[in-house]
């Protein structure tokens, strides 16, 4: 696909570097590379299977999880609880899937209880939540859900900070409550927010079905860009050097509209590898956060 129209973007220079970073092997890379020009850039079943499988063997796994809490009446209104409850960080990790299909995952796959057990080792909690999905549910219900959740873990632990992290549909999501939250006046009660590989101008995304199952038409459509440049958390935005043309196209639109965006492109991933990578022994991602959540608590308690 040709991403020549789209801009790349440096880290910013006033970050220092992760503090522990274990990038891809030359083969990942290779690996990595080869998916995208297999499939030329269609997140289809066949792309997805084979990401999972190139993390699968080497994702962490947690040592303390509670399953299917409930956080509402409907069957996807649950979430799993990673780590000890009495850690100060919280990770609340939004699972991607076109809006309507994903999940947070069982016992029997690694994903995406690999964030769970990165979280547990880096001294944090992590909260995964399943989410009501379209076409049966459609905008704002996961939204809704998403505010839910973090309002449910706010009230339990005030004294907690909750960095909420997204990725693709899940980014989407993050980036629907953060601008509601903003309309009402209503910010979301959370330290920081980082989102992977997000639709932030839902009224741009094209027709693709998931997008329309869940947000109507673009006409329908409700816009986040002037919210997003007003938020008063810090927010990292990211995305991949193999993400499809959609997400390169939002991110620039994010970039035009908010030139001051923390906004880094993730070289050698691709639209999953991101979140899958968390954890294992190739984890440049997971460095990332971690120093990007040591800076910001450092900023707010100095």
């Amino acid at each position: 696909p040709d991403r020549r129209r789209v801009r790349f973007f440096r880290q910013p220079e006033t970050l220092s570097p992760p503090t522990r970073k274990n990038p891809m092997t030359p083969e990942q890379q290779t690996q990595i590379a080869a998916l995208d020009r297999i499939h030329g850039g269609s997140l289809s079943p066949e792309f997805v299977a084979a990401t999972y499988q190139l993390f699968a063997p080497t994702a962490p796994s947690p040592e303390h999880v509670r399953r299917d809490l409930a956080y509402g009446g409907h069957k996807h209104q649950k979430f799993d609880r990673y780590g000890l409850p009495d850690k100060s960080d919280i990770i609340v990790y939004i699972h991607g899937g076109g809006f309507v299909a994903g999940s947070k995952g069982n016992p029997d796959s690694p994903f995406f209880a690999n964030i769970g057990a990165w979280a547990e080792a880096s001294g944090m909690q992590a909260v995964v939540p399943d989410y009501r999905l379209a076409p049966d549910h459609p905008y704002p219900d996961a939204r809704d859900d998403i505010t839910s959740v973090v309002g449910l873990l706010h009230r339990e632990r005030p004294d907690a900070r909750i960095w909420l992290v997204g990725q693709s549909a899940g980014a989407a999501h993050v980036a629907d409550a953060l601008a509601f939250g903003q309309r009402q006046n209503v910010p979301l009660p959370v330290a920081g927010v980082i989102m992977f590989s997000g639709i932030y101008d839902p009224p741009s995304a094209g027709t693709h079905p998931g997008i329309s199952a869940y947000y109507g038409t673009p006409s329908e459509r409700t816009g986040n860009l002037p919210q997003l440049g007003r938020i008063r958390v810090p927010a990292l935005y990211t995305v991949s050097q193999y993400d499809p043309p959609l997400f390169r196209q939002q991110a620039q639109a994010l970039r035009d509209a908010y030139p001051q965006a923390d906004l880094r492109e993730l070289p050698h991933h691709n639209h999953l590898s991101t979140a899958l990578s968390i954890g294992g022994p190739q984890d440049d991602v997971g460095a990332m956060l971690l120093d990007f959540i040591r800076q910001n608590t450092s900023a707010h308690t100095a």
